[in-house]
Protein backbone atom coordinates (compact mmCIF):
# COMPACT_ATOMS: atom_id res chain seq x y z
CA UNK A 1 0.00 0.00 0.00
CA UNK A 2 1.19 3.41 -0.88
CA UNK A 3 2.51 5.60 1.99
CA UNK A 4 -0.02 8.07 1.17
CA UNK A 5 -2.81 6.08 0.81
CA UNK A 6 -2.22 4.90 4.37
CA UNK A 7 -1.48 7.90 5.91
CA UNK A 8 -4.88 9.42 4.96
CA UNK A 9 -6.99 6.73 6.23
CA UNK A 10 -5.43 6.59 9.49
CA UNK A 11 -5.64 10.48 9.75
CA UNK A 12 -8.98 10.41 8.31
CA UNK A 13 -7.80 12.73 5.49
CA UNK A 14 -11.46 12.93 3.43
CA UNK A 15 -9.72 15.24 0.82
CA UNK A 16 -7.21 12.65 -0.21
CA UNK A 17 -10.09 10.94 -1.95
CA UNK A 18 -11.11 13.55 -4.44
CA UNK A 19 -7.56 13.29 -6.08
CA UNK A 20 -7.60 11.71 -9.53
CA UNK A 21 -3.82 10.88 -9.70
CA UNK A 22 -3.55 7.51 -10.95
CA UNK A 23 -0.50 6.48 -9.30
CA UNK A 24 -2.97 5.88 -6.10
CA UNK A 25 -4.65 2.53 -5.97
CA UNK A 26 -7.12 2.36 -3.55
CA UNK A 27 -7.48 -1.18 -3.74
CA UNK A 28 -3.92 -1.73 -2.48
CA UNK A 29 -3.43 -3.98 0.78
CA UNK A 30 -0.33 -3.65 3.17
CA UNK A 31 2.28 -5.94 3.15
CA UNK A 32 2.36 -7.78 6.02
CA UNK A 33 -1.44 -7.51 6.95
CA UNK A 34 -2.75 -7.40 3.73
CA UNK A 35 -5.01 -4.65 5.27
CA UNK A 36 -7.15 -2.73 2.41
CA UNK A 37 -7.48 0.82 3.01
CA UNK A 38 -10.92 0.29 5.06
CA UNK A 39 -9.22 -1.90 6.98
CA UNK A 40 -7.07 0.69 8.24
CA UNK A 41 -9.53 3.32 8.48
CA UNK A 42 -11.63 1.01 10.88
CA UNK A 43 -8.38 0.39 13.19
CA UNK A 44 -8.17 4.03 13.90
CA UNK A 45 -11.63 4.86 14.13
CA UNK A 46 -12.18 6.86 11.06
CA UNK A 47 -15.68 7.12 10.94
CA UNK A 48 -16.40 9.62 8.24
CA UNK A 49 -13.51 8.52 6.07
CA UNK A 50 -15.49 5.23 5.99
CA UNK A 51 -18.51 6.51 5.74
CA UNK A 52 -16.86 8.51 2.43
CA UNK A 53 -15.67 5.23 0.84
CA UNK A 54 -18.59 3.40 0.94
CA UNK A 55 -21.23 6.05 0.11
CA UNK A 56 -19.49 8.47 -2.42
CA UNK A 57 -19.65 8.58 -6.08
CA UNK A 58 -15.89 7.07 -7.63
CA UNK A 59 -16.29 9.66 -10.39
CA UNK A 60 -16.38 12.80 -7.96
CA UNK A 61 -15.96 11.36 -4.28
CA UNK A 62 -18.21 14.24 -2.94
CA UNK A 63 -20.21 14.16 0.32
CA UNK A 64 -23.66 12.46 -0.14
CA UNK A 65 -27.07 13.14 1.39
CA UNK A 66 -28.76 10.72 3.15
CA UNK A 67 -31.28 10.63 0.74
CA UNK A 68 -29.13 9.77 -2.19
CA UNK A 69 -26.90 7.27 -0.38
CA UNK A 70 -29.10 4.16 -1.95
CA UNK A 71 -28.00 5.99 -5.81
CA UNK A 72 -24.49 6.81 -4.64
CA UNK A 73 -23.05 3.95 -3.96
CA UNK A 74 -19.02 3.88 -4.35
CA UNK A 75 -17.20 1.60 -6.27
CA UNK A 76 -14.73 0.45 -2.86
CA UNK A 77 -17.72 -0.77 -1.27
CA UNK A 78 -16.83 -4.12 -2.39
CA UNK A 79 -13.87 -3.28 0.47
CA UNK A 80 -16.75 -4.57 2.93
CA UNK A 81 -16.07 -8.34 2.23
CA UNK A 82 -12.35 -7.74 1.90
CA UNK A 83 -10.21 -10.20 4.44
CA UNK A 84 -6.92 -9.57 5.83
CA UNK A 85 -4.09 -12.59 6.16
CA UNK A 86 -6.20 -13.30 9.36
CA UNK A 87 -9.09 -13.81 7.21
CA UNK A 88 -11.04 -10.49 8.98
CA UNK A 89 -13.52 -8.31 7.40
CA UNK A 90 -13.82 -5.06 8.03
CA UNK A 91 -16.26 -6.17 10.55
CA UNK A 92 -14.40 -8.32 12.73
CA UNK A 93 -12.38 -4.86 12.99
CA UNK A 94 -14.98 -3.09 14.15
CA UNK A 95 -16.00 -5.61 16.57
CA UNK A 96 -12.51 -6.27 17.98
CA UNK A 97 -11.83 -2.00 18.61
CA UNK A 98 -15.95 -1.92 19.93
CA UNK A 99 -16.66 0.63 17.63
CA UNK A 100 -20.70 0.82 17.37
CA UNK A 101 -21.02 3.39 15.23
CA UNK A 102 -18.50 1.82 12.53
CA UNK A 103 -20.49 -1.16 12.83
CA UNK A 104 -23.78 -0.04 12.09
CA UNK A 105 -22.16 1.87 9.49
CA UNK A 106 -21.50 -1.41 7.73
CA UNK A 107 -24.57 -2.73 8.59
CA UNK A 108 -26.90 0.26 7.08
CA UNK A 109 -24.73 -0.15 3.69
CA UNK A 110 -25.26 -3.80 3.80
CA UNK A 111 -29.15 -3.30 4.07
CA UNK A 112 -29.40 -0.57 1.37
CA UNK A 113 -27.39 -2.60 -1.36
CA UNK A 114 -29.49 -5.61 -0.37
CA UNK A 115 -32.35 -3.51 -0.96
CA UNK A 116 -30.91 -2.03 -4.29
CA UNK A 117 -31.15 -5.47 -5.47
CA UNK A 118 -27.28 -5.50 -6.74
CA UNK A 119 -25.90 -7.46 -3.93
CA UNK A 120 -25.58 -10.87 -5.80
CA UNK A 121 -24.11 -8.85 -9.01
CA UNK A 122 -21.78 -6.82 -7.17
CA UNK A 123 -20.62 -8.61 -3.91
CA UNK A 124 -21.51 -12.34 -4.56
CA UNK A 125 -23.43 -12.75 -1.76
CA UNK A 126 -27.22 -12.92 -1.37
CA UNK A 127 -28.11 -11.34 1.97
CA UNK A 128 -26.74 -9.62 5.11
CA UNK A 129 -27.11 -12.59 6.97
CA UNK A 130 -24.27 -14.61 4.71
CA UNK A 131 -22.13 -11.11 5.30
CA UNK A 132 -22.41 -11.19 8.83
CA UNK A 133 -21.89 -14.51 9.42
CA UNK A 134 -18.11 -14.57 7.47
CA UNK A 135 -15.53 -16.28 9.92
CA UNK A 136 -12.01 -15.62 10.40
CA UNK A 137 -9.34 -18.21 10.35
CA UNK A 138 -9.88 -18.90 13.77
CA UNK A 139 -13.62 -19.65 13.24
CA UNK A 140 -14.91 -16.79 15.11
CA UNK A 141 -17.95 -14.28 13.19
CA UNK A 142 -17.69 -10.57 14.30
CA UNK A 143 -19.99 -11.23 17.16
CA UNK A 144 -17.69 -13.85 18.87
CA UNK A 145 -14.73 -11.09 18.66
CA UNK A 146 -17.48 -8.44 19.86
CA UNK A 147 -18.40 -10.29 22.50
CA UNK A 148 -14.50 -12.28 23.45
CA UNK A 149 -13.29 -8.16 23.72
CA UNK A 150 -15.96 -7.04 25.82
CA UNK A 151 -17.23 -4.67 23.64
CA UNK A 152 -21.39 -4.75 24.04
CA UNK A 153 -22.74 -2.37 21.77
CA UNK A 154 -21.52 -4.14 18.95
CA UNK A 155 -22.26 -6.92 19.82
CA UNK A 156 -26.17 -5.29 20.13
CA UNK A 157 -25.77 -4.55 17.16
CA UNK A 158 -24.74 -7.53 14.86
CA UNK A 159 -27.81 -9.18 16.97
CA UNK A 160 -30.12 -7.07 16.26
CA UNK A 161 -29.07 -7.01 12.55
CA UNK A 162 -28.96 -11.10 12.50
CA UNK A 163 -30.74 -12.52 15.34
CA UNK A 164 -29.17 -16.09 14.09
CA UNK A 165 -25.67 -15.15 14.64
CA UNK A 166 -26.16 -16.63 18.32
CA UNK A 167 -26.84 -19.67 16.48
CA UNK A 168 -23.36 -20.32 15.02
CA UNK A 169 -21.61 -21.95 17.46
CA UNK A 170 -24.27 -20.60 20.30
CA UNK A 171 -21.84 -22.35 22.90
CA UNK A 172 -18.70 -20.48 22.31
CA UNK A 173 -21.08 -17.13 22.35
CA UNK A 174 -22.36 -18.07 25.52
CA UNK A 175 -19.36 -18.98 27.35
CA UNK A 176 -17.66 -15.97 25.85
CA UNK A 177 -20.07 -13.35 26.89
CA UNK A 178 -19.95 -15.11 30.58
CA UNK A 179 -16.09 -14.89 30.61
CA UNK A 180 -16.44 -11.58 29.59
CA UNK A 181 -18.84 -10.65 32.36
CA UNK A 182 -21.57 -9.77 29.05
CA UNK A 183 -24.87 -10.28 31.09
CA UNK A 184 -26.91 -8.56 28.34
CA UNK A 185 -25.13 -11.08 25.88
CA UNK A 186 -25.93 -13.98 27.60
CA UNK A 187 -29.73 -12.75 28.51
CA UNK A 188 -30.33 -12.70 24.78
CA UNK A 189 -28.95 -16.22 24.32
CA UNK A 190 -30.53 -17.74 27.12
CA UNK A 191 -33.57 -16.20 25.18
CA UNK A 192 -33.12 -17.48 22.01
CA UNK A 193 -32.29 -21.30 23.43
CA UNK A 194 -33.06 -21.79 26.99
CA UNK A 195 -31.97 -24.94 26.51
CA UNK A 196 -28.40 -23.71 26.28
CA UNK A 197 -27.39 -23.39 29.67
CA UNK A 198 -27.33 -27.17 30.23
CA UNK A 199 -25.41 -27.83 27.14
CA UNK A 200 -21.49 -28.87 28.06
CA UNK A 201 -18.20 -28.21 26.14
CA UNK A 202 -15.11 -30.45 25.49
CA UNK A 203 -14.46 -30.82 29.23
CA UNK A 204 -17.49 -31.80 30.43
CA UNK A 205 -18.13 -27.98 31.80
CA UNK A 206 -21.62 -26.22 31.38
CA UNK A 207 -22.24 -22.56 31.30
CA UNK A 208 -22.42 -22.75 35.01
CA UNK A 209 -18.96 -24.01 35.78
CA UNK A 210 -17.47 -20.81 34.07
CA UNK A 211 -19.75 -18.31 36.28
CA UNK A 212 -18.63 -20.39 39.05
CA UNK A 213 -15.10 -20.15 38.47
CA UNK A 214 -15.12 -16.70 37.96
CA UNK A 215 -17.53 -16.00 40.51
CA UNK A 216 -20.03 -14.07 38.57
CA UNK A 217 -23.32 -13.76 40.87
CA UNK A 218 -25.39 -12.15 38.62
CA UNK A 219 -24.87 -14.44 35.64
CA UNK A 220 -25.17 -17.36 37.61
CA UNK A 221 -28.41 -15.86 38.99
CA UNK A 222 -29.91 -15.92 35.44
CA UNK A 223 -28.88 -19.30 34.65
CA UNK A 224 -30.68 -20.78 37.66
CA UNK A 225 -33.63 -18.99 36.73
CA UNK A 226 -36.82 -21.22 35.76
CA UNK A 227 -34.23 -24.49 35.86
CA UNK A 228 -31.88 -25.23 38.09
CA UNK A 229 -31.31 -29.04 36.76
CA UNK A 230 -27.40 -28.08 35.13
CA UNK A 231 -26.36 -27.13 39.11
CA UNK A 232 -26.34 -31.16 39.05
CA UNK A 233 -24.85 -31.83 35.82
CA UNK A 234 -21.16 -32.91 36.25
CA UNK A 235 -17.78 -32.68 34.09
CA UNK A 236 -15.64 -36.00 32.85
CA UNK A 237 -14.34 -35.58 36.88
CA UNK A 238 -17.27 -35.54 38.41
CA UNK A 239 -16.99 -32.09 39.52
CA UNK A 240 -20.58 -29.68 39.70
CA UNK A 241 -20.53 -26.44 39.74
CA UNK A 242 -20.86 -26.44 43.02
CA UNK A 243 -17.17 -27.90 43.87
CA UNK A 244 -15.36 -24.97 41.78
CA UNK A 245 -17.28 -22.27 43.42
CA UNK A 246 -15.84 -23.74 46.45
CA UNK A 247 -12.29 -24.43 45.26
CA UNK A 248 -12.30 -20.74 44.02
CA UNK A 249 -13.45 -19.44 47.28
CA UNK A 250 -16.74 -17.45 45.82
CA UNK A 251 -18.91 -17.54 49.04
CA UNK A 252 -21.94 -15.45 47.16
CA UNK A 253 -22.38 -18.23 44.66
CA UNK A 254 -21.95 -21.06 47.04
CA UNK A 255 -24.73 -19.54 48.86
CA UNK A 256 -26.70 -18.91 45.98
CA UNK A 257 -26.03 -22.50 44.30
CA UNK A 258 -27.22 -24.02 47.83
CA UNK A 259 -30.14 -21.91 48.48
CA UNK A 260 -31.65 -22.48 44.81
CA UNK A 261 -30.49 -26.46 44.77
CA UNK A 262 -30.63 -27.59 48.51
CA UNK A 263 -29.32 -31.25 48.26
CA UNK A 264 -26.91 -29.98 45.98
CA UNK A 265 -24.39 -30.23 48.39
CA UNK A 266 -24.21 -33.82 49.20
CA UNK A 267 -23.17 -34.12 45.57
CA UNK A 268 -19.65 -35.28 45.04
CA UNK A 269 -17.06 -36.04 42.65
CA UNK A 270 -15.21 -38.92 41.70
CA UNK A 271 -12.80 -38.93 44.26
CA UNK A 272 -15.75 -38.92 46.82
CA UNK A 273 -15.25 -35.39 47.32
CA UNK A 274 -17.65 -32.80 48.90
CA UNK A 275 -17.32 -28.92 48.61
CA UNK A 276 -15.55 -29.13 52.14
CA UNK A 277 -13.16 -31.18 50.59
CA UNK A 278 -12.11 -29.10 47.43
CA UNK A 279 -12.05 -26.01 49.91
CA UNK A 280 -9.99 -27.53 52.23
CA UNK A 281 -7.47 -28.33 49.37
CA UNK A 282 -7.20 -25.18 48.08
CA UNK A 283 -6.44 -23.50 51.18
CA UNK A 284 -9.85 -20.94 50.86
CA UNK A 285 -10.04 -20.39 55.03
CA UNK A 286 -13.07 -18.13 54.38
CA UNK A 287 -14.58 -20.49 52.29
CA UNK A 288 -14.20 -23.28 55.14
CA UNK A 289 -15.91 -20.83 57.63
CA UNK A 290 -18.49 -20.11 55.79
CA UNK A 291 -19.08 -23.95 55.10
CA UNK A 292 -19.11 -25.01 59.37
CA UNK A 293 -21.19 -21.92 59.95
CA UNK A 294 -24.28 -23.23 57.18
CA UNK A 295 -26.80 -25.23 59.14
CA UNK A 296 -27.83 -27.35 56.58
CA UNK A 297 -24.54 -28.21 55.53
CA UNK A 298 -23.40 -30.05 59.01
CA UNK A 299 -24.06 -33.22 57.78
CA UNK A 300 -20.67 -32.59 55.09
CA UNK A 301 -18.42 -31.94 58.10
CA UNK A 302 -17.36 -35.50 58.37
CA UNK A 303 -17.99 -36.37 55.01
CA UNK A 304 -15.29 -38.87 53.94
CA UNK A 305 -13.79 -39.07 50.52
CA UNK A 306 -13.34 -42.68 48.50
CA UNK A 307 -9.61 -42.93 50.46
CA UNK A 308 -11.54 -42.32 53.82
CA UNK A 309 -10.08 -39.08 54.57
CA UNK A 310 -12.04 -36.55 55.89
CA UNK A 311 -11.55 -32.84 55.60
CA UNK A 312 -9.45 -32.66 58.49
CA UNK A 313 -7.51 -35.29 57.12
CA UNK A 314 -7.13 -33.27 53.88
CA UNK A 315 -6.25 -30.55 55.85
CA UNK A 316 -3.39 -32.03 57.59
CA UNK A 317 -2.00 -33.72 54.40
CA UNK A 318 -1.73 -30.88 52.39
CA UNK A 319 -0.64 -28.89 55.48
CA UNK A 320 -3.35 -25.99 55.48
CA UNK A 321 -2.52 -25.27 58.89
CA UNK A 322 -4.60 -22.36 59.68
CA UNK A 323 -7.75 -24.57 57.80
CA UNK A 324 -6.34 -27.78 60.56
CA UNK A 325 -7.20 -25.04 63.54
CA UNK A 326 -10.37 -24.07 62.46
CA UNK A 327 -12.04 -27.57 61.78
CA UNK A 328 -10.25 -28.77 65.33
CA UNK A 329 -12.43 -26.08 67.11
CA UNK A 330 -15.29 -27.18 65.50
CA UNK A 331 -17.35 -29.06 68.10
CA UNK A 332 -18.68 -31.19 65.08
CA UNK A 333 -15.82 -32.83 63.75
CA UNK A 334 -14.88 -36.20 64.25
CA UNK A 335 -10.90 -35.56 65.18
CA UNK A 336 -10.52 -39.40 65.76
CA UNK A 337 -12.08 -40.09 62.28
CA UNK A 338 -9.70 -42.68 60.76
CA UNK A 339 -9.58 -42.94 56.97
CA UNK A 340 -8.84 -46.34 55.11
CA UNK A 341 -5.19 -46.44 56.52
CA UNK A 342 -6.25 -46.64 59.74
CA UNK A 343 -4.55 -43.12 60.00
CA UNK A 344 -6.32 -40.24 62.15
CA UNK A 345 -5.27 -36.60 61.12
CA UNK A 346 -3.24 -36.81 64.27
CA UNK A 347 -0.99 -39.70 63.10
CA UNK A 348 -0.25 -38.03 59.64
CA UNK A 349 0.48 -34.63 61.49
CA UNK A 350 2.79 -36.15 64.01
CA UNK A 351 5.28 -38.01 61.05
CA UNK A 352 5.15 -34.54 59.38
CA UNK A 353 8.15 -32.54 59.25
CA UNK A 354 7.06 -28.98 60.60
CA UNK A 355 8.89 -26.27 61.68
CA UNK A 356 7.81 -25.31 65.29
CA UNK A 357 5.54 -22.51 65.88
CA UNK A 358 2.36 -21.25 67.84
CA UNK A 359 0.46 -22.22 65.42
CA UNK A 360 1.47 -25.98 65.29
CA UNK A 361 1.70 -26.15 69.27
CA UNK A 362 -2.16 -25.57 69.22
CA UNK A 363 -2.84 -27.70 66.39
CA UNK A 364 -1.09 -30.16 68.44
CA UNK A 365 -3.11 -29.28 71.61
CA UNK A 366 -6.14 -29.88 69.87
CA UNK A 367 -5.64 -33.19 68.13
CA UNK A 368 -3.54 -34.73 70.92
CA UNK A 369 -4.31 -38.56 72.06
CA UNK A 370 -6.56 -38.84 68.29
CA UNK A 371 -4.40 -41.91 67.19
CA UNK A 372 -5.16 -44.31 65.26
CA UNK A 373 -4.58 -48.38 64.58
CA UNK A 374 -1.13 -47.92 63.59
CA UNK A 375 -0.03 -46.51 65.62
CA UNK A 376 -1.59 -48.19 68.75
CA UNK A 377 -0.37 -51.12 67.49
CA UNK A 378 3.18 -49.80 67.28
CA UNK A 379 2.87 -48.57 71.11
CA UNK A 380 1.93 -52.08 71.92
CA UNK A 381 4.85 -53.43 70.31
CA UNK A 382 7.84 -51.40 71.25
CA UNK A 383 6.58 -50.41 74.95
CA UNK A 384 3.76 -52.89 76.70
CA UNK A 385 5.18 -56.02 75.09
CA UNK A 386 8.32 -55.61 76.47
CA UNK A 387 7.20 -54.66 79.93
CA UNK A 388 4.60 -57.46 79.55
CA UNK A 389 6.90 -60.39 78.80
CA UNK A 390 9.18 -59.16 81.44
CA UNK A 391 12.39 -57.81 78.58
CA UNK A 392 13.14 -55.25 79.52
CA UNK A 393 13.00 -53.72 83.93
CA UNK A 394 13.53 -50.32 85.24
CA UNK A 395 16.93 -51.63 86.89
CA UNK A 396 18.39 -53.06 83.29
CA UNK A 397 17.13 -49.49 81.78
CA UNK A 398 19.00 -47.12 84.98
CA UNK A 399 22.12 -48.92 84.43
CA UNK A 400 22.56 -48.22 80.53
CA UNK A 401 21.69 -44.91 81.14
CA UNK A 402 24.16 -44.47 83.77
CA UNK A 403 27.19 -46.51 82.54
CA UNK A 404 26.41 -46.04 79.11
CA UNK A 405 24.72 -42.57 79.00
CA UNK A 406 22.18 -44.15 76.81
CA UNK A 407 18.55 -45.92 77.02
CA UNK A 408 18.60 -49.26 75.76
CA UNK A 409 16.44 -48.65 72.93
CA UNK A 410 18.61 -46.27 71.56
CA UNK A 411 21.68 -48.49 72.08
CA UNK A 412 19.23 -51.39 70.02
CA UNK A 413 18.10 -48.64 67.74
CA UNK A 414 21.17 -46.20 66.98
CA UNK A 415 18.41 -43.89 67.03
CA UNK A 416 20.66 -40.86 67.45
CA UNK A 417 21.67 -39.99 63.55
CA UNK A 418 24.81 -38.43 62.44
CA UNK A 419 22.34 -35.43 61.94
CA UNK A 420 21.07 -35.10 65.06
CA UNK A 421 24.54 -35.54 66.68
CA UNK A 422 25.58 -32.63 64.26
CA UNK A 423 22.31 -30.42 65.35
CA UNK A 424 23.02 -30.59 69.13
CA UNK A 425 27.43 -29.84 68.50
CA UNK A 426 25.61 -26.34 66.58
CA UNK A 427 23.64 -25.78 69.48
CA UNK A 428 26.09 -26.41 72.32
CA UNK A 429 28.50 -24.38 69.94
CA UNK A 430 25.88 -20.87 70.21
CA UNK A 431 25.49 -21.68 73.68
CA UNK A 432 29.13 -21.37 74.53
CA UNK A 433 29.10 -18.69 72.19
CA UNK A 434 26.36 -16.56 73.74
CA UNK A 435 27.50 -17.25 77.30
CA UNK A 436 31.16 -15.75 76.54
CA UNK A 437 29.25 -12.73 74.81
CA UNK A 438 27.31 -12.15 78.00
CA UNK A 439 30.48 -12.61 80.07
CA UNK A 440 32.71 -10.39 78.10
CA UNK A 441 30.00 -7.72 78.41
CA UNK A 442 28.95 -7.71 82.30
CA UNK A 443 32.56 -7.80 83.11
CA UNK A 444 33.35 -5.06 81.45
CA UNK A 445 30.54 -3.06 82.87
CA UNK A 446 31.61 -4.19 86.41
CA UNK A 447 34.58 -1.75 85.91
CA UNK A 448 32.53 0.86 84.04
CA UNK A 449 30.31 2.49 86.84
CA UNK A 450 27.29 4.56 85.81
CA UNK A 451 28.29 7.98 86.68
CA UNK A 452 31.99 7.69 87.18
CA UNK A 453 34.24 7.37 89.90
CA UNK A 454 34.13 9.79 92.80
CA UNK A 455 37.93 11.37 93.60
CA UNK A 456 38.18 8.50 96.52
CA UNK A 457 37.78 5.90 93.85
CA UNK A 458 34.32 4.86 94.87
CA UNK A 459 31.38 4.93 92.45
CA UNK A 460 29.92 8.43 91.78
CA UNK A 461 26.21 6.49 92.67
CA UNK A 462 26.54 3.83 95.09
CA UNK A 463 23.76 4.68 97.74
CA UNK A 464 21.62 4.91 95.22
CA UNK A 465 18.96 1.96 94.90
CA UNK A 466 19.12 1.83 91.27
CA UNK A 467 22.94 1.71 91.01
CA UNK A 468 22.72 -1.15 93.61
CA UNK A 469 20.06 -3.37 91.48
CA UNK A 470 22.51 -2.24 88.54
CA UNK A 471 25.45 -4.09 90.60
CA UNK A 472 23.30 -7.16 91.40
CA UNK A 473 21.63 -7.63 87.86
CA UNK A 474 25.01 -7.39 86.46
CA UNK A 475 26.59 -9.86 88.82
CA UNK A 476 23.31 -12.27 88.12
CA UNK A 477 24.49 -12.19 84.44
CA UNK A 478 27.81 -12.71 84.91
CA UNK A 479 27.76 -15.47 87.10
CA UNK A 480 25.20 -17.75 85.19
CA UNK A 481 26.73 -17.18 81.74
CA UNK A 482 30.47 -18.28 83.77
CA UNK A 483 28.01 -21.00 84.77
CA UNK A 484 26.97 -21.93 81.76
CA UNK A 485 30.65 -21.87 80.18
CA UNK A 486 31.82 -24.09 83.06
CA UNK A 487 29.09 -26.69 82.65
CA UNK A 488 30.36 -26.94 78.51
CA UNK A 489 33.75 -27.25 79.91
CA UNK A 490 33.40 -30.08 82.53
CA UNK A 491 30.89 -31.94 79.97
CA UNK A 492 32.89 -31.88 77.08
CA UNK A 493 34.95 -35.08 77.59
CA UNK A 494 31.69 -36.86 78.00
CA UNK A 495 29.42 -38.59 75.19
CA UNK A 496 27.14 -36.64 73.10
CA UNK A 497 24.65 -38.40 75.19
CA UNK A 498 25.21 -36.79 78.55
CA UNK A 499 26.23 -33.57 76.83
CA UNK A 500 22.98 -33.42 75.32
CA UNK A 501 21.14 -33.79 78.63
CA UNK A 502 22.83 -30.70 79.98
CA UNK A 503 21.96 -28.32 77.00
CA UNK A 504 18.77 -27.52 78.44
CA UNK A 505 20.19 -26.10 81.82
CA UNK A 506 22.66 -24.46 79.51
CA UNK A 507 19.40 -23.14 77.92
CA UNK A 508 18.18 -21.50 81.22
CA UNK A 509 21.18 -20.53 82.79
CA UNK A 510 21.71 -18.30 79.56
CA UNK A 511 18.02 -16.94 79.27
CA UNK A 512 18.46 -15.69 83.44
CA UNK A 513 21.98 -14.35 82.08
CA UNK A 514 19.85 -12.06 79.43
CA UNK A 515 17.51 -11.30 81.83
CA UNK A 516 20.18 -9.97 84.28
CA UNK A 517 21.74 -8.34 81.99
CA UNK A 518 18.40 -6.51 80.21
CA UNK A 519 17.35 -5.57 83.59
CA UNK A 520 21.49 -4.34 84.71
CA UNK A 521 21.06 -2.27 81.30
CA UNK A 522 17.88 -0.44 82.70
CA UNK A 523 18.79 -0.10 86.05
CA UNK A 524 22.14 1.78 84.56
CA UNK A 525 20.08 4.08 82.31
CA UNK A 526 17.87 5.01 85.57
CA UNK A 527 21.07 5.93 87.57
CA UNK A 528 22.23 7.80 84.32
CA UNK A 529 19.13 9.70 83.60
CA UNK A 530 17.45 10.11 86.97
CA UNK A 531 16.47 13.65 86.77
CA UNK A 532 15.03 12.97 83.52
CA UNK A 533 11.82 10.48 84.77
CA UNK A 534 10.05 9.59 81.64
CA UNK A 535 13.35 8.59 80.02
CA UNK A 536 14.58 7.32 82.50
CA UNK A 537 11.94 4.88 82.82
CA UNK A 538 11.54 3.70 79.40
CA UNK A 539 14.20 1.19 79.62
CA UNK A 540 12.45 -0.76 82.29
CA UNK A 541 9.09 -0.68 80.19
CA UNK A 542 10.55 -2.22 77.13
CA UNK A 543 12.32 -4.84 79.12
CA UNK A 544 9.24 -5.26 81.14
CA UNK A 545 7.04 -5.41 77.40
CA UNK A 546 9.65 -8.26 76.59
CA UNK A 547 9.62 -10.41 79.54
CA UNK A 548 5.70 -10.20 79.51
CA UNK A 549 5.23 -10.96 76.11
CA UNK A 550 7.88 -14.23 76.26
CA UNK A 551 6.04 -15.88 79.50
CA UNK A 552 2.68 -15.14 77.99
CA UNK A 553 3.56 -16.90 75.00
CA UNK A 554 5.32 -19.97 77.20
CA UNK A 555 2.31 -20.13 79.43
CA UNK A 556 -0.06 -20.47 76.55
CA UNK A 557 2.13 -22.97 74.37
CA UNK A 558 0.89 -26.45 75.23
CA UNK A 559 4.74 -28.14 73.98
CA UNK A 560 6.78 -25.49 75.90
CA UNK A 561 9.20 -26.38 79.06
CA UNK A 562 7.22 -28.03 82.31
CA UNK A 563 7.87 -26.51 84.98
CA UNK A 564 6.52 -28.24 88.20
CA UNK A 565 3.41 -26.28 90.19
CA UNK A 566 2.23 -24.12 87.08
CA UNK A 567 0.76 -26.95 84.94
CA UNK A 568 -2.81 -26.97 86.01
CA UNK A 569 -3.29 -23.24 86.03
CA UNK A 570 -1.45 -23.18 82.11
CA UNK A 571 -3.80 -26.07 81.39
CA UNK A 572 -6.85 -24.02 82.65
CA UNK A 573 -6.05 -20.75 80.31
CA UNK A 574 -4.77 -22.78 77.44
CA UNK A 575 -8.38 -24.70 77.43
CA UNK A 576 -9.94 -21.23 78.02
CA UNK A 577 -8.40 -19.91 75.28
CA UNK A 578 -8.33 -22.38 72.57
CA UNK A 579 -12.00 -23.92 73.66
CA UNK A 580 -13.44 -20.86 72.87
CA UNK A 581 -11.14 -19.31 69.73
CA UNK A 582 -9.48 -16.52 71.63
CA UNK A 583 -6.35 -17.33 70.41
Amino acid sequence: MNPEVYEAAATGDINFLSRKDPKFDFFQVTEQQHNTILHTAVKFKQLEFCKQILFSNSSSFSSSSSSSLLLNYSSFSSLLLKSNSKGETPFHVAAKIGCSEIAQLFVDCVKLKQLRGDIVESWGVSSLEQVLRMVNLEKDTALHVAVRNSHFAVAKCLVEADPGLLDIDIKTALRSAIIHSQHEIVKLILKRKSESKGETDEIGWTPLHYTALYGDLKTTQLLLQGNSKAAFILDQDGTSALHVAAFRGHINVVELLVQSCPDLYEVTDNKGRTLLHVAVISGQEKMVRQILGMPRLVGIINEKDKDGNTALHLAVIYKRDRIIAILAQNRGMERAAMNNDMFTAYDIFSHQPRKLSFLVAKIHYRLRGTHGLPALQDWVNTNLKKEMIGESTPDQKDRNLLFTGRKEDEMNNNSATFDEIEKTRSRLEIHLLIAMLIATVTFQAAFTMPGGYKDDGTPQFMQKSAFKSFIIFNSIAFIFSIATVFIQFATSKFSYYLRSRYSRLAEVMIFIAVVGMLLAFASGMYVELASYIGLSLVAYILVACFLLIYYACWFVDPISMHIPGLQQPRKYLRDLLFHYGII
